[in-house]
């Protein structure tokens, strides 16, 4: 297929086309929802996530998450992590070196960030 000429009428229609792309990207970008983080100070955490009960229960050596394993998933270090199939909870080992744990919404990608932090 030949070039074609480029006429003033495309040129106009190019710019145009590029400025709704830059204001769409901007706006989104800018409209981002940082979500929600919570700090875990105590051995306890309670909190929901879409309605969604969710508790955080951390022991000596071990983090056990209780929540919606069919809807929601979890993940530590970018790494998601297998829901038990017994009771539908997570378990964490403390070994695992972590700065956070993400738990997100499968469905509509809402998450909350958990920052766990030791007395």
């Amino acid at each position: 297929m030949p070039a074609q000429k480029l006429t003033p009428a495309r040129l106009t229609q190019i710019v145009v086309m590029l400025l709704i792309l830059i204001a769409a990207f901007t706006w989104r970008t800018l409209d981002q929802d940082q979500g929600n983080i919570i700090n875990c100070v105590v051995k306890t955490c309670q909190f929901s996530l879409n309605k969604q009960p969710f508790e955080i229960r951390v022991t000596e050596h071990d983090i056990y998450i209780v929540g919606d394993s069919d809807k929601f998933r979890v993940s530590v270090n970018n790494n998601i992590v297998s829901a038990d199939k017994n009771n539908s909870n997570w378990l964490i080992s403390k070994q695992q070196k972590y700065d956070h744990i993400l738990i997100t919404n499968k469905e509509n990608g809402d998450y909350v960030k958990v920052i766990h932090k030791e007395k």
